[in-house]
């Protein structure tokens, strides 16, 4: 059993995938699986996929027909207790995001989901940024709620 489930949606994201790979690759904490589902029709970016599959990633090359069809793909093939989403073209922000994680879901065993902060970066330079601090449930109301790729949740709760 894995503490982590990654999952990674691709279709034509061949300029993108390789960082994907790596932040993910570079993780401290080593007790993750990366779970990428790519589209079928897209095979510059499954060229660049098979080179750096080994048993921490597994491939599911799929015919779905939208990005939250191959997300359920991936949910159903994941092992991890927690799962999270890390789309084809985002990346870690360093290599110890796990390793925290894993720290707070051991100061907070009863906790089912967590978040975090995303930087949006176009260009090289960050166009938007949002903080996560303190849930405020309120924050749903106004449009200020944590992305699905800064999300973390217990498997146990999704339902695909």
């Amino acid at each position: 059993m894995f503490d982590f489930s990654i999952i990674t949606v691709v279709k034509f994201s061949e300029k993108t995938i390789k960082k994907n790979i790596i932040s993910v690759k570079k993780q401290i904490h080593k007790n993750y699986e990366h779970i990428i589902v790519c589209h079928v029709n897209d095979a510059k970016s499954l060229k660049i996929i098979k080179k750096f599959k080994n048993n921490k990633i597994s491939l599911i090359i799929s015919n779905d027909n939208n990005l939250y069809e191959a997300m359920n793909i991936g949910i159903k093939h994941a092992k991890g207790n927690f799962i999270t989403f890390l789309n084809a073209d985002d990346v870690f922000r360093n290599y110890k995001v796990l390793k925290y994680i894993k720290k707070n879901i051991r100061e907070y065993p009863k906790i089912n989901s967590f978040y975090g902060d995303v930087e949006i970066v176009k260009n090289k330079q960050i166009y938007r940024k949002w903080n996560s601090g303190n849930f405020l449930r309120n924050k749903f109301f106004f449009w200020l709620a944590p992305t699905a790729s800064n999300i973390i949740f217990k498997k146990k709760y999704i339902k695909s």
